[in-house]
Order: structure tokens, then sequence, then C-alpha cells
């Protein structure tokens, strides 16, 4: 029996979602805290910094070195903890997966380190 979230499917879902996901994703992407990773830009032109994307119900944040990771998850002012508060919404560790690309796949994001359960660690 489901004792919390939102039921998929639900007429419900699509605006919820803008309510308490957009405002996350937003604040994501304008944080000057948070410097993302650096991508190709349009058709390949320059570069970008990539700092957060959301698909469906899934929101993806790109971290540029574990002290981004611990800021991200548990600074009392960062944008989850502020979405958090907001919401009266946790992030669910469970489904939490922080993936590890370049130089941070030396650089030991644990747990402990982010003072949070974190569901999976991948390397990659």
């Amino acid at each position: 029996m489901q004792t919390n979230g939102l039921r998929q499917g639900l007429p419900s879902s699509c605006p919820l979602w803008l309510i308490y996901v957009e405002p996350l994703v937003r604040r994501m992407c304008d944080d000057r805290r948070l410097r993302g990773i650096t991508v190709p830009g349009p058709l390949g032109k320059g570069t970008e910094q990539l700092k957060c994307s959301a698909f469906a119900d899934d929101v993806n944040g790109y971290c540029a070195d574990g002290a981004e990771v611990t800021y991200l998850l548990t600074d009392p002012h960062g944008p989850v903890k502020l979405m958090e508060r907001a919401s009266v919404q946790r992030v669910s560790v469970d489904k939490l997966t922080i993936t590890l690309l370049g130089s941070m796949t030396w650089q030991p994001v644990t747990p402990e380190r982010a003072r949070e359960k974190v569901g999976r660690i991948r390397y990659g």
C-alpha cells in the first residue's frame, strides 16, 4: 500500500510536477555555487555548462566535484533542501544515483561525505 508520494498516471501528477519540481530545476540551473559540467554547445558549436536536466519524473543534477554533490544534497541553502522545506517533500535516497565521471572517479563520494544515505554510486 502506497503511503506517500503521488501515484503515476493520476491527472494531478503533471500540475504537481510543475509546482514542486520546476522551481527546483530552475534553482539548480541558476545557482552560482553549482558549476555543473561542460558539454558541447548547440549544433556542436562552442560549449555550455550543464547543471540540471529533467524528463518525465527524473531530475538529473550535474556536479563538477564532490563538494558540489555535498552542497546539492545537504546545504540548508542549497536547491534540494530549499525544495524539501518549501514542498514538505523529500528526495528519495533509495532512487538517488550519483554517477562519477572523469577525474571524479578518483574522489571518494560516500554517504558519510554527503551526510545522507545515497542509493547507488556509479562509476562511469
